[in-house]
Parts: C-alpha cells; structure tokens; sequence
C-alpha cells in the first residue's frame, strides 16, 4: 500500500502549488498566494484594516477580526496588490525595524488574542455571542489551567526530560500555532482546530497517564 499511497499523496500535493501559481500570476506559491500580506497586517501599527492598492485597479481590502474586537479603527493602503509578498514583506520589516517595541507588544496580543480573546469572528456579530464568551471560559478552566499543571509536573524533572516526553510531543502543534499567529495576527476560531491537543493532555492529566512514561508516545 505504500506506493499508490505515496502517489495518491503526490499527486494531492502538487495540485496545490499548481494552482497557487497559476493564480499568483505566474510566481511560485506552495499553498497561499499572501502569507507576507497576513504579516504586513500584523504589523502595520494598530489598524483595523489594511486596503492594496495595485495600479491595475484590482483593490483589496483585509482586516484582523481581533483588531475589530480591540476597536483599532485607523485604515492605512499600500500601492501594491495583495499577493505581492516581497513588497508586502519588506514593508513589513520596515515598520518592525522602526518600531521594534511595538511589533513585538502586537505580536503578543495576537497570541492573547489566539488563546484568550473573548469571542471570535463570527460569533461577535451574531446573538450567539454569549455562547462564545461562556466557551472560552470553559476552554481556559478546563483545558488550558490541566495544560499548565501537566507542564508544570512534567518539567519537575528537568528540561531535557520535558522536551523528550511525550507531553512536549503533544503541545508542538500548539507551539507551531503560537509562532504563526505571533508572525501573522491572532483570533481565537485559529486555536479551535488546535483544541484536541488540549483535551489529550488534560485527559492524561485527569487519568495519570501523564505519569505512564513507558507507554509509547
């Protein structure tokens, strides 16, 4: 099964790129076509939205929901299009290295944002919202406090212990998800998908099989 496994898998994986290109005017793209214009958006000062403005009028405008729930309002444009990731990246850069203190503030509110923000995007315009805010709750006293305590009972015996169990394997996609909305910008419906990683560690917690070292990771 492995060989028409891995073709099934190489034939899936680069139908994608294929058609990020293709749609990126030719320029080379794995999967998404404005990775640098997430980061611009990040990192651009307090805005609650960015507008490109390309000069051949195919205009965009994005804004992080979290900024909206932060009530940034300041809009700011860019003469270049969306897609255009060395420019978008490169102004970026531009303001980090202007304001380093600042960028570095924002990109820890767009993991607080990721892991604590009160509602996401689009709970916060609907009736809903009050099931949002109860959820998150829920979420922090019952997955994310056991996570701590978990950390916390693990690292007793050192670090080197703690990035070899299988605790530390359970949280690298947690870990992952922090880099890239610190990098990008941050709500909290980017940390749902991320949940169950949670719930595993609270329930080894719960059970004692954190305690169970011998079993495989």
């Amino acid at each position: 099964m492995a060989g028409p496994a891995s073709a099934v898998a190489a034939v899936g994986g680069g139908g994608g790129p294929t058609i990020c290109t293709r749609h990126n005017d030719g320029k080379f793209c794995f999967a998404g076509n404005k990775p640098a214009a997430d980061f611009l958006l990040g990192h651009y000062g307090r805005i609650g939205t960015l507008d490109w403005l390309p000069p051949d009028g195919h205009n965009f405008g994005f804004g992080s929901p979290g900024s909206v729930l932060r009530h940034y309002d300041e809009r700011k444009s860019v003469p270049w299009s969306i897609t255009d990731n060395k420019a978008n990246a490169a102004e970026a850069w531009r303001w980090i290295g202007r304001y380093p203190f600042e960028a570095a503030v924002l990109s820890l509110d767009h993991v607080y944002d990721t892991f604590f923000g009160s509602a996401m995007w689009p709970t916060f315009g609907h009736p809903s919202w009050p099931w949002a805010h109860l959820f998150q709750y829920i979420f922090v006293v019952l997955l994310f406090i056991p996570t701590l305590f978990a950390c916390a009972r693990v690292a007793r015996d050192g670090l080197r212990a703690f990035l070899a169990s299988r605790l530390a394997l359970a949280l690298a996609p947690l870990v992952a998800l922090t880099v890239t909305v610190a990098i990008a910008t941050g709500e909290v419906r980017y940390r749902i998908p991320f949940d169950p990683f949670f719930m595993i560690v609270a329930c080894a917690l719960v059970t004692g099989e954190l305690r169970n070292r011998d079993a495989p990771s």
